[in-house]
């Protein structure tokens, strides 16, 4: 576009305006001869490494073997590998830790390169050998190349600082060297990548923790609710304790109640004689055994004689025993059947021999209370002195 030189006399307000168009449009033509049109803007300077190497005085700088490809992948982690030479006393610093607050790292993000987080798997490496008189130790410090485009590009990964520990607390710092590496894309191994399709559909699942949880306390108050219920079935299926007998009557008692009872009978009535004098005979037999310690039923009339004779009775009643015993013995064995007088004095013989062998009470202190001695019922006669 060309611009007609104007008159310079009686000159508008449009013919101005006019005049500084042109001018724009004379220096837009002006720049467009000096950047040519879709150039790339200039670069901007990326962070300068801050690595500074410090060798103490008088110490002889250890030469740093270092290897690190010329090739990597975008998002893959690849290992600089270090070696150096140093002392005895001397160690190399190499952590995780110690890399992640070192200053030159924390700037790798400007030149493209990050140090990955150690809890992903890959972490900083070193181990140490001896060789001759010195240590070889070897350090590999992952770097993963993040370059802002997906593109193959040229990266360089700046010095990294390595530190060494000496013996007297001193610390010596060595810069490893710039490593140009061309970082490829991910999908650069395969021509014509194209994306996956998605993979096939997953129905997802809600984990049920408060059924699970509900489901687990059930199932445990289940059990302890089973447990209880046994524990208590057992509890009440135990044997139980029988309450104690009841102590043993006196023998006289039963003595006294078994005559008084054959009176009430209609034995004599009805003219049983050898029925009612042979329940006498029982009656006393029984009592003289539960008396004084054997079976008066099962035992003969001698065998009895010579158990009562061992008692130390008196001697009138001792002989009133015998000859009611030997009187028993004619009823049952000779078949002698006696008559009304003779079993109604049989039966009193009967109450005299059992009154008569009442065990005497004996004297006790007033605080205590004396043993009770059940005494026969009235009509049937009292204990003999």
């Amino acid at each position: 576009m060309s611009c007609v030189a104007l008159r310079p006399v009686r000159s508008s307000r449009a013919e101005w305006l006019l005049a500084g168009g042109c001018l724009l449009l004379w220096a837009n033509q002006a720049w467009a001869t000096v950047v040519p049109s879709g150039s790339a803007a200039p670069p901007v300077p990326v962070h300068a490494s801050t690595c500074v190497e410090h060798v103490p005085e008088g110490k002889t700088r250890p030469e740093l073997i270092e290897h690190f490809p010329e090739k990597m992948k975008a998002g893959y982690a690849e290992y600089l590998e270090v070696s150096i030479e140093h002392g005895r006393s001397e160690n190399v610093l190499a952590d995780a830790n110690y890399f992640s607050q070192v200053d030159d790292i924390k700037g790798l993000e400007q030149t493209g390169f990050i140090l990955p987080d150690p809890r992903g798997g890959v972490a900083v490496k070193s181990s140490k050998t001896v060789k001759g008189d010195h240590f070889l130790s070897k350090v590999q410090i992952p770097f993963v190349a993040l370059p802002s485009e997906t593109k193959q590009k040229d990266l360089t990964l700046p010095p990294i600082s390595i530190q060494v520990r000496r013996a007297n607390g001193e610390t010596m710092t060595l810069c490893t060297q710039p490593h140009p590496v061309k970082v490829e894309s991910p999908a650069a191994s395969t021509p014509d990548a194209k994306p996956h399709a998605n993979p096939a559909f997953r129905q997802q699942l809600e984990e049920w923790t408060s059924l699970k949880q509900a489901v687990k306390i059930g199932g445990i108050g289940l059990l302890a609710g089973a447990l209880l219920a046994a524990l208590a079935w057992l509890w009440f299926k135990r044997p139980k304790r029988l309450p104690p007998p009841a102590p043993p009557r006196p023998p006289w008692e039963l003595a006294f109640e078994e005559l008084t009872e054959l009176k009430r009978l209609e034995l004599l009535r009805a003219q049983r004689y050898a029925d009612f004098y042979a329940n006498v005979s029982d009656t006393v037999r029984k009592y003289l055994g539960g008396r004084y310690g054997y079976d008066g039923l099962e035992c003969t009339t001698r065998e009895a004689v010579s158990a009562l004779r061992r008692q130390g009775l008196e001697h009138q009643t001792f002989f009133t025993i015998d000859q009611f015993l030997a009187q028993a013995d004619l009823v049952k064995f000779a078949r002698l059947t006696p008559s009304e007088p003779e079993c109604l004095t049989a039966l009193r013989e009967a109450e005299t021999i059992v009154t008569a062998t009442l065990p005497v009470a004996q004297p006790v202190a007033h605080h205590e209370p004396g043993p009770q001695v059940n005494l026969p019922p009235k009509g049937l006669g009292g204990a003999s002195s």
